[in-house]
C-alpha cells in the first residue's frame, strides 16, 4: 500500500499547481495588461486541468469556467488601466463555454428538457450581459 492514494496525490498536485500559478500574479503592478491576461489564461488552464484530474463531468467544467469568466469581467471593471482587455477576454470565454455547454454538454433525450436547458443558458447569457452593461454605465458616469 502506498503512502498516498490516487486522490490524495491529485489533491497535492492541484495545490502545488495553484501555488505555483499564484507566484507571479500582478498584484501591485497596475499597468501590465499582458500580465493580467497571462494570469487569466494560466488560471483557466489550471481550473481545466484540476477538474479533469478529478474526472469532473464536462458540464461542471463548463460551469466553473463560466464562473471564472464572470470573475475576470468583475476584475476588469475594478481596474481602469487594464480592465478592457480582461473584460473582453472574460466575455469571449463565457460565450465559448456557454455554446459548449449548450451544444456538447447538455444531451437530453427529451425535447422539453433540451428546450429548458437552452432557456436557462439564454437567461445566463442575458444576465451576464445585463450585469456587464450596468457596470459599464456606472464606469462611464464616473469617467
Amino acid at each position: 500500500m502506498s503512502i498516498l492514494d490516487d486522490n490524495s496525490l491529485k489533491i497535492v498536485y492541484t495545490i502545488i499547481l495553484f501555488v505555483l500559478g499564484s507566484i507571479n500574479l500582478p498584484v501591485k503592478d497596475k499597468g501590465a495588461s499582458k500580465r493580467y491576461m497571462y494570469s487569466a489564461i494560466k488560471f483557466y488552464i489550471i481550473i481545466w486541468y484540476s477538474l479533469n484530474a478529478f474526472d469532473a463531468p464536462s458540464y461542471v467544467i463548463s460551469i466553473c469556467i463560466i464562473a471564472f469568466s464572470v470573475v475576470c469581467v468583475a476584475i476588469g471593471f475594478s481596474n481602469k488601466l487594464i480592465g478592457k482587455e480582461l473584460r473582453v477576454f472574460g466575455l469571449v470565454m463565457t460565450l465559448i463555454f456557454v455554446i459548449k455547454l449548450i451544444i456538447i454538454d447538455i444531451n437530453f433525450d427529451s425535447s422539453v428538457l433540451k428546450a429548458l436547458s437552452y432557456l436557462i443558458s439564454g437567461i445566463l447569457c442575458f444576465g451576464i450581459s445585463a450585469i456587464y452593461n450596468y457596470f459599464d454605465s456606472i464606469k462611464q458616469k464616473t469617467d
